[in-house]
């Protein structure tokens, strides 16, 4: 019995590791496909003459989901941009709280303007749709929230780990 819970675990664990490398997947599958429309859009219109209609649309929500799938990358990354001007000139526990607190605002940016907001943007646009693909606009909405939750993943495990490595997350 124990040995079945401990596999079931490890499976587990293994399955939200490939879980949290989806959004690196995503970003490279939607870059790769982008480039291989705009080449096609090229050729097809200097070369044969016959250029693509829909593939501007494409490439916009292409570029959408690619740069909101894309944040939840950088933040796993922790590679957002800082000023680090200050960083080094507090004591470590100092530092700590600061690194916290920004964490904290970017939980709150992440759930309200992105989360929040995102859905009511998909509410409101549930009707409009591309011109040339009819695709809705709420499909290409849908990146601000799916990306926005992704990266909130990433931020509460980093505080997790914060507080795990240091005991209380404030200590030196």
């Amino acid at each position: 019995r124990r040995t079945q819970c401990r596999e079931g675990a490890n499976r587990m664990r293994k399955l939200f590791r490939y879980f949290l490398q989806l959004d690196d997947f995503l970003s490279a599958i939607f870059v790769i496909v982008l480039v291989a429309i705009t080449n096609l859009a090229v050729f097809m219109r200097f070369v044969v003459g016959k250029p693509l209609t829909w593939s501007e649309e494409m490439g916009i929500a292409l570029f959408i989901f690619i740069a909101f799938i894309g944040m939840s990358s950088v933040t796993k990354a922790d590679a957002h941009l800082k000023i680090d001007l200050l960083i080094g000139r507090f004591p470590r526990k100092v530092e700590n709280v600061l690194e916290l607190f920004r964490k904290l605002i970017m939980i709150f940016v992440l759930v309200v303007v992105f989360i929040y907001y995102g859905i009511g943007l998909m509410g409101i646009s549930v009707n409009k749709m591309l011109p040339v693909t009819k695709i809705p606009y709420s499909y290409l909405d849908v990146a601000l929230p799916i990306g926005a939750a992704l990266s909130l993943i990433h931020l509460v495990r980093k505080i997790v780990k914060q507080f795990k490595d240091k005991g209380d997350g404030m200590s030196t």
